[in-house]
């Protein structure tokens, strides 16, 4: 196979990575993530916030008292693609 990284690609077309992070932002699935920490009722209080409210999961989280800095340590998209990871250690 190969074809120089174009496998997967259509010529010419460009990853749009604005609406890709924000696609990741507002995605509501990343809230499990957090319900280890927080528990399940209130990330999913927090997951209907977002939607109810049109907030990404961050402003819905923050504006629910979870601070930055914890959803930051648990919310990383990049992390939680690695299973060894994704439970914030």
């Amino acid at each position: 196979m190969g074809g120089g990284g174009r496998t997967y690609l259509v010529e010419g077309a460009q990853l749009n990575r604005e609406k890709l992070t924000e696609n990741i932002e507002r995605s509501i699935m990343m809230v499990t993530a957090l319900s280890p920490m927080i528990g399940y009722d209130r990330a999913a209080r927090i997951a209907h916030r977002a939607l109810d409210e049109n907030l990404t999961l961050q402003q819905a989280a923050l504006k629910s008292g979870i601070t930055e800095s914890l959803f930051d340590r648990i919310i990383d998209p990049e992390r939680l693609t690695h299973p060894d990871t994704a439970n914030g250690h």
